[in-house]
């Protein structure tokens, strides 16, 4: 009975509804701030997070917690992307053939805006490096890649990417190599595109390969081109995300466990590793490691030289997002369960013990991202609870 009426030294309610502290380490962990989430992206700008919420966008200030609202034009905000050099922001219309806005961050104005294209709404954008194109996929059915000159708000190049109907279930990902604007990679519904862009003219793509079917003509050993269309349709490897190595090479995961790796330069797969059976939710790349998270809890840390795991760590549940902090010193790990944990890193962003620390467990539900804040002692946490919260 003493134990059940025990109060929390930090809220003041009992410790078996108390969810702020660590009651068997005695330690808190104090939420600064909280704010409604809409389920977009979330992007560190400056002592601000930029987030979207309905048909509008919201910057919270980090320091004090004020928050400022940004209405959106047209229907409906559907992606938004941030970039860092140009310091704009763009995002598309919740709606078929809907606009692009470009804006600045400074501000919050209106710079350009672009015209939409194809007969469904935009399901992903993204930035070059230098902030000078942005390209777009429409969702399928549709599946129309266009790509702009955000100054002049040309139209430099468009093509539809055909996709197998069984493959009709997930969003696409798209992503230009951050070390050059000449690669862009697409992935998601049964597809992984790789673009080589020349630079030199506005003519724009030197050469398309389609690296989903190079695979499983690959891994069957055929070569016949009637072949591609059926063995791609009754594959059960589904492409789900990608990332750039520091080398150029490019890491896709897929549903049933694997990583494959990629030479852009060749376009050839290197190999494959399986990282148990469960499905990569996760992932982070390092100058000597790929991390990745798994759907039953596991961290792993692969050899980037020859995709061995290293070292694997257990969390408390499903992951479903990753991030490190500014120093790569810290891994924050948000998961299914509506818990966060962290991991202390070494200088090369290996695991300094083998366990997780579990510091927020705050959450209704799913926590759907994670960010950290540069020379701060602050991250933020977002779940399928439609919360926004910051934490010391």
């Amino acid at each position: 009975k003493i134990e059940k009426n025990k109060k929390c030294f930090v809220c003041f309610n009992s410790q078996r509804t108390c969810r702020k502290l660590d009651h068997s380490q005695g330690m808190a962990h104090k939420e600064l701030y909280s704010n409604g989430y809409g389920g977009g992206p979330l992007y560190y700008v400056g002592d601000e997070l930029l987030t979207s919420f309905g048909n509008s966008f919201k910057l919270m200030g980090t320091k004090n917690g004020n928050v400022r609202t940004i209405p959106g034009l047209g229907n409906g905000i559907g992606s938004l992307i941030f970039n860092k050099k140009s310091r704009q922001y763009a995002y598309s219309e919740e709606c078929p053939n809907g606009r692009i806005f470009i804006c600045g961050i400074g501000k919050m104005n209106l710079l350009s805006h672009i015209q939409g294209i194809g007969e469904t709404k935009i399901d992903c954008l993204c930035f070059s490096r230098d902030g000078s194109r942005i390209p777009a996929i429409t969702a399928v059915p549709d599946c129309l890649l266009a790509i702009w000159n955000c100054d002049t708000q040309d139209l430099l190049f468009q093509t539809r990417i055909h996709i197998p109907h069984s493959h009709f279930i997930s969003s696409f990902r798209i992503s230009f190599n951050p070390k050059s604007n000449n690669h862009i990679c697409v992935s998601g519904n049964g597809k992984l595109l790789f673009f080589k862009v020349d630079n030199f003219s506005e003519s724009l793509f030197e050469s398309e390969t389609d690296l989903s079917q190079r695979n499983s003509l690959r891994s069957h050993g055929l070569e016949s081109h009637e072949s591609e269309y059926q063995l791609i349709e009754e594959g059960n490897t589904h492409f789900k995300d990608h990332i750039w190595a520091p080398d150029n090479k490019l890491y896709c995961s897929a549903n049933n466990g694997e990583i494959l790796k990629y030479d852009t330069n060749s376009s050839l797969l290197i190999s494959s590793h399986s990282v148990a059976q469960s499905s990569v939710t996760s992932m982070l790349i390092t100058k000597s490691h790929l991390l990745v998270g798994t759907s039953n809890g596991f961290v792993h840390w692969i050899s980037i030289q020859d995709m061995t795991i290293e070292q694997s760590i257990q969390a408390s549940d499903s992951i479903n997002h990753m991030c490190f902090s500014s120093d790569y010193r810290t891994l924050t790990v948000g998961q299914a369960n509506g818990s966060v944990e962290q991991l202390p890193l070494t200088f090369n962003a290996l695991p300094s013990n083998n366990k997780l620390e579990r510091i927020v467990d705050y959450h209704k539900g799913n926590i759907t991202g994670v960010v950290t804040f540069p020379q701060q002692h602050i991250f933020a946490s977002v779940g399928e609870d439609g919360t926004l919260r910051f934490w010391d």
